[in-house]
């Protein structure tokens, strides 16, 4: 767990962020810049994937822009050397997750936490964020989006919409509240400049897919249609890898791609479906359940039956050869 930490902390302080809080199972940090926020845990979340096939550690990395009066951020710590090269000085106890009282990180908190003045209405809305992105079945760093006023130079795609409680600065720039919103969770890929033309292009049709999905029920074949013409582009390029490495960038194409065969599929939720999803995510099995009772109201358009038929079987197959 403390290597974990380490990696995690130097991700942090190589892109000028400042750690205000280390617990058992929390580290978070304040950041200027959307570019800094974004750099950092796009770090994170390269290092800590690799470091949880070999120590088992399931990682979530996210953030959001919390407006505040002007702070003085302090120059990020560098982490003592002794640590770094192994200096058995300092070693943290063993963890066990079933231990509610040790302090793990005293000492570490100790060097590199800063006392930062973090609205708790900030705070509350990074749990609440974080309480929901970590459901996802895919790893990576989820942002809420960003006003048209905070610049970055990332590229992002659509996840979902949400109801979240955001801060806000009140007036006099001193207080602040919690206003419930609806926004959007971006996944974070990386610079702009690290992707080719066409790597772009199918951000823009996921996000295309994504809109049309929100649109309403009436606009869930399209948006089925849009999600699996995507699919099946990243399956064509399989051959030289570049499709695993599509849909493994963007896993949350087929995580859309269910929820909208659920809509079209399921009147009931149909009905309801606002742009926020609130019911249990489907599974494979639950969509072939579903496939065979909706095909049969559409025996004048066999070609419409066969392609969710399709479509539900190209999604078992990424799930369990591709995704896995």
């Amino acid at each position: 767990l403390l290597t974990v930490v380490l990696k995690v902390l130097e991700c942090i302080s190589v892109h000028s962020g400042c750690v205000y809080q280390i617990t058992r199972d929390m580290v978070c940090a304040a950041f200027i810049s959307m570019d800094d926020m974004m750099g950092g845990g796009i770090a994170v979340a390269a290092v800590t994937d690799l470091l949880m096939h070999s120590t088992g550690y399931d990682v979530t990395v996210c953030g959001l822009h919390a407006p505040t009066p002007p702070l003085v951020m302090p120059a990020s710590p560098p982490l003592l050397l002794n640590r770094l090269r192994g200096d058995r000085s300092y070693t943290a106890p063993r963890y066990d997750p079933e231990d509610t009282a040790t302090d793990y990180f005293q000492g570490l908190r100790d060097d590199v936490v800063w006392r930062l003045s973090v609205p708790p209405e900030g705070q509350a809305a990074l749990l609440e964020l974080q309480e929901r992105v970590s459901r996802y079945p895919f790893r990576g760093l989820f942002v809420l989006a960003p006003t048209s006023a905070q610049n970055h130079s990332f590229v992002t795609s659509p996840v979902e919409r949400i109801a979240i409680s955001q801060p806000q600065l009140l007036a006099d720039r001193r207080r602040w509240q919690l206003k419930e919103r609806r926004v959007d969770v971006l996944r974070v890929h990386g610079k702009v400049q690290d992707f080719t033309p066409d790597e772009l292009g199918d951000v823009a049709r996921l996000t295309y897919a994504y809109a049309t999905f929100l649109a309403g029920a009436s606009n869930a074949l399209r948006a089925v249609r849009a999600l699996m013409d995507l699919v099946t582009r990243s399956l064509e390029k399989e051959a030289d890898f570049r499709g695993q490495v599509a849909l493994m960038r963007m896993p949350h194409t087929l995580f859309l791609l269910k929820r909208a065969l659920g809509v079209l599929m399921q009147p009931a939720l149909a009905a309801g479906w606002r742009g926020v999803w609130e019911a249990p995510e489907p599974s494979t099995d639950d969509l072939e359940a579903l496939s065979g009772p909706y095909g049969k109201t559409f025996q004048d358009e066999p070609w419409l039956k066969d392609f969710i038929v399709h479509a539900v079987f190209v999604i078992g197959v990424v799930d369990k050869h591709l995704l896995a």
